[in-house]
């Protein structure tokens, strides 16, 4: 090997490894920042959402979900919003057409409770979304808090199904 041929060969395996430990340190920081959240919020699952409405923010805004044994906790920048479990009645993932049984009859209502056009487009929209729904009680009254979870990585049926054992032990008769 020539002289320029060693140099070559070393700039590319020194940038090549520069790329890696650029890497390596993104991703330690990225994993430092989930771990201390899931520790800070004493959380055993987290993600990003979309909030659609139920939180004093703005309606799509991207929002940091924790989910822990005893509440969730929805974070966007500085602000923290806390919801016990034991206020929880309920929680489901749920297709946008099962909110709106089809996309024709979403665009309907979109027309008529958003106006135009406009309305017409976000109702069939609803159509092609998985929303996260956690209803709650508060002051005797029920609420609920609606979150666009398409595309997210957040184990639904995990929290689900430890929300169900530890809050949903008791059936509730309801009449109508």
């Amino acid at each position: 090997m020539s002289a320029v041929e060693i140099i070559v060969l070393i700039v590319v395996v020194g940038g090549v490894a520069w790329f890696f430990m650029a890497n390596l340190k993104k991703w330690n920081k990225q994993q430092n920042s989930k771990k201390s959240g899931l520790i800070k919020y004493s959380a055993m699952y987290t993600g990003l959402l979309k909030h659609i409405e139920g939180l004093p923010l703005s309606s799509g805004c991207v929002i940091e979900f924790f989910y822990g044994r005893n509440n969730i906790t929805f974070k966007k920048d500085n602000q923290e919003i806390s919801l016990e479990c034991n206020k929880i009645t309920s929680m489901d993932i749920v297709l946008g057409k099962d909110i709106k049984s089809q996309v024709a009859t979403g665009a309907v209502a979109g027309k008529y409770l958003l106006g135009g056009l406009g309305g017409a487009a976000i109702g069939a929209m609803l159509a092609t979304t998985f929303y996260f729904v956690i209803n709650y009680t508060k002051d005797g009254e029920n609420k609920i808090v609606l979150l666009d979870s398409t595309g997210s990585d957040l184990p639904f049926k995990k929290i689900l199904d430890d929300f169900k054992i530890n809050y949903q032990t008791e059936s509730k008769k309801i009449e109508l």
